[in-house]
């Protein structure tokens, strides 16, 4: 009798857990977590994010979580990741610091690094005329950062990691200088590696779908940037010239791809950011997007 009746007790539990709402999900592994009870303390937090709600808070909570389980690549990535909604949190930076000291040879950080992978996984792609989509890209690359840092980290969190792209917060100067643009009556599109569908949800998540007249994607000519074919493709679909496009960018290489076929282009000079010396100058450089709209509207009255 007392295994039945605890057997549907545990269901019962499940049950009422299921449809817990995201804040008392969220209460319930900071319990679970101030108990010890880290695992049980991560479960909650994921049910919070499969509810799609992110927070700083949630991502740092999650972080501690695997930290105190030993699992330091996973504790980094979502250090990462509440960094990136909170950049100026001493606690977050704290925290991500002592995590990446514990990491095996001091390790880089992960997105970074991740990214920096992606590129190359991606250049290779178009150079050697490999047919990948950028999933594909994303993930390949993601599984040789993982490995030459000796991390382990489950199918779920390799997943987790290039979901994330998917909820990343605008940098604070985009809405303005999207929103001037378009005031004026620029069109715009977005041009991207992603697929149309990643691309929209990346945008409606940080709030820019609005500004944009569509979306392009790589996987419409089968290839990627900047393979000259996707900037050519983007222009004739928009039925405008070479010479009156813009390609605005925050990658120099992205920048010189457009400029190749003839259009002009804008490098957004973020830190760690540079042009390439041997790569036609940018037609505009500047640090911030805000500064790119307001030299193109001076440019082009």
């Amino acid at each position: 009798m007392k295994q039945i009746n605890s057997f549907i007790a545990f269901l019962f539990l499940s049950t009422t857990m299921m449809a817990q709402t995201p804040d008392a999900l969220f209460d319930q592994g900071n319990k679970a977590y101030n108990l010890g009870a880290y695992q049980e303390a991560i479960s909650s937090y994921e049910l919070v994010l499969k509810a799609e709600v992110h927070s700083s808070e949630l991502y740092f909570n999650l972080a501690n979580a695997y930290y105190r389980l030993g699992e330091v690549g996973e504790s980094v990535f979502y250090f990462e990741k509440a960094k990136l909604l909170d950049p100026e949190n001493k606690e977050i930076l704290t925290n991500l610091q002592f995590a990446q000291n514990m990491s095996l040879d001091a390790i880089e950080v992960l997105p970074k690094s991740f990214f920096d992978q992606v590129i190359q996984t991606a250049m290779l792609s178009v150079v050697l005329g490999w047919t990948r989509n950028f999933a594909e890209v994303g993930r390949s690359a993601l599984e040789m950062v993982v490995t030459r840092h000796q991390l382990e980290l489950t199918d779920a969190a390799l997943s987790d990691i290039v979901g994330g792209m998917k909820t990343l917060p605008p940098h604070d100067d985009v809405v303005e200088a999207l929103r001037t643009l378009k005031s004026e009556g620029f069109r715009m599109a977005a041009l991207t590696n992603s697929p149309v569908a990643v691309a929209k949800e990346q945008l409606v998540f940080a709030g820019l779908i609005e500004f944009f007249e569509t979306v392009i994607s790589v996987e419409e000519v089968d290839t990627l940037k900047p393979d000259a074919r996707v900037y050519k493709y983007a222009i004739g679909k928009m039925n405008v010239e070479a010479k009156n496009t813009y390609l605005i960018a925050a990658h120099a290489w992205d920048v010189a791809g457009a400029m190749a076929v003839g259009c002009m282009g804008a490098l957004i000079k973020r830190q760690g950011i540079a042009t390439n010396p041997i790569a036609p100058e940018p037609t505009i450089v500047a640090g911030k997007l805000t500064a790119v709209a307001q030299r193109i509207l001076e440019q082009h009255p």
